[in-house]
């Protein structure tokens, strides 16, 4: 599995199993977020909203 740095070490920090090898020549990577239409909250929703503001990108996967 290919992950930033800063998810391999913070999903296997301390963890002999999982090493951080830098991988050059590769697009930067985007992240997103998934939220359940039919079971999110109001602080979710409000998450989404914030993040949507913020970085000036219409949350296209669930509307606010």
């Amino acid at each position: 599995m290919l992950l930033c740095r800063s998810s391999a070490a913070y999903h296997g920090g301390g963890r002999a199993s999982i090493a951080f090898v830098p991988v050059e020549g590769l697009p930067g990577s985007l992240l997103g977020l998934v939220l359940p239409r039919t079971t999110s909250t109001p602080q979710a929703r409000a998450f989404a909203q914030t993040l949507e503001e913020t970085l000036a990108a219409p949350c296209t996967a669930f509307p606010v």
